[in-house]
């Protein structure tokens, strides 16, 4: 053989390894390649069921109460915003943080907001410029000269009104010092809503601390008024997902009725409008606050009890401000829960069979719904037990079916 023949089969042999190496190389890469993307692919995916895992918990819906009609049964469930509870052990754990919110502040502005105890009737008339109700009670004292109640007619002053408009700053600056896109609105009742009295919600402070400046006495005590208008500023500008809290404050008895509930009684109506409220707006708190001994509190708490909130006593103006503190502490770290759920699973059983009913919409944060489901050909004898299903679908079209929320049984 040649010696340039033997050359360039050396320098073929040469050129083939080259390429098979890199042919072997290339290979290699593709192969990790596609091991990586698949590799990635499961750690999303453990990702994500770690992450729905994480949300089935933050989702705690209640089983609150179970019709059972003729073929149908009428299931009340409630979300408990914020609150991680085991079904098994019913322990639970509070989880709060600081939610912006809109809030509505309802105001007493009736006459017995102002008044001079232990004066005359011709000071309180003359010089107060009030109404004498008794032997030793002035209501309706005029701002104006509300230090002659003591200068010139002896008594002693309640000025409840100049603790509300401390209380109702202090609120506003203490809610303002964090939540920066909290907003507020005021609403004053009297005869009836008190315009004057009232501003839209805004984080102006200025604004808000102005109109409390003007508050002054009106007659009588329309506490549904007030919380009609509240809904109607909270129905005009706020969101459904937005927390909302009113705060209702009354030293006195409703007398004023309202044409919106008609129950033909001015109590009755003050509650009615607050369940009502509570059927309106979602994701709403009603607070109440009763100042002094003459504020009906039982009407208070059935109002408070409407809005899912609470009822507290100030008995005297000095505790005012410590209330209002303590519902703004509330307000700042009230429960904000987002809705990761994308549908649930109510199961029925009889003791022998069940039947999966499906419910799309499901309650909002601190929210009551009721829901109705048809037995009918499908489930007979009596229901024994109920379980609710969390579900959510992941981003690849996935069905996750979590623990269940709540069990109901027949006892």
């Amino acid at each position: 053989m040649k010696k340039g023949d033997k050359r360039k089969r050396k320098k073929t042999k040469g050129l083939s390894s080259l390429v098979a190496t890199l042919l072997i190389i290339l290979i290699s890469i593709v192969a990790i390649t596609i091991i990586w993307i698949l590799l990635s692919r499961v750690i999303a995916e453990q990702s994500e069921l770690a992450k729905i895992k994480t949300e089935f918990f933050s989702e705690n819906i209640e089983i609150k109460k179970v019709y059972m009609g003729d073929g149908s049964i009428n299931l009340t469930l409630e979300k408990k915003g914020g609150v991680e509870t085991s079904v098994r052990d019913k322990k639970t754990i509070e989880v709060t943080q600081v939610v912006n919110s809109d809030i509505l502040s309802v105001v007493d502005l009736s006459p017995s907001m102002r008044m001079c105890t232990g004066s005359s009737r011709e000071c309180c008339t003359n010089t107060l410029m009030g109404y004498w109700d008794n032997i030793n009670y002035c209501s309706n004292v005029n701002k104006f000269a509300k230090d002659s109640c003591v200068s010139v007619c002896k008594g002693i002053l309640n000025d409840k009104i100049g603790a509300a408009q401390d209380s109702n700053k202090e609120l506003i600056n203490f809610i303002f010092s964090e939540s920066k896109g909290s907003r507020i609105g005021l609403v004053g009742y009297g005869l009836g809503v008190v315009e004057s009295a009232t501003i839209d919600l805004t984080d102006n402070v200025i604004n808000l601390n102005n109109k409390i400046d003007s508050w002054d006495i009106s007659g009588y005590t329309c506490i549904c008024c007030g919380i009609n208008e509240a809904v109607n500023k909270l129905e005009q500008d706020s969101t459904n997902e937005k927390p909302k809290k009113i705060i209702v404050m009354s030293d006195g008895d409703a007398n004023i009725k309202c044409a919106q509930q008609n129950t033909g009684d001015a109590t009755q109506d003050a509650i009615k409008a607050a369940c009502d409220a509570n059927k309106t707006l979602k994701n709403l708190i009603i607070y109440t606050i009763g100042l002094g001994d003459g504020a009906n509190e039982e009407t208070l708490m059935e109002i408070a009890k409407c809005g899912n909130g609470r009822y507290f006593s100030a008995m005297n103006t000095s505790e005012l401000i410590d209330v209002y503190t303590t519902i703004g502490e509330e307000i700042k770290s009230t429960y904000n829960t987002i809705t990761n759920v994308n549908y649930l699973f109510v199961v029925f059983y009889n003791g022998t069979d069940s039947y999966t009913h499906k419910i799309d919409k499901i309650p909002g944060a601190l929210e009551i719904k009721t829901y109705q489901a048809d037995l009918t050909g499908k489930l007979t004898g009596e229901i024994t037990k109920i379980e609710i299903f969390p579900v959510i679908i992941t981003d690849s079209g996935k069905e996750i079916i979590g623990p269940p929320s709540d069990v109901w049984e027949k006892r």
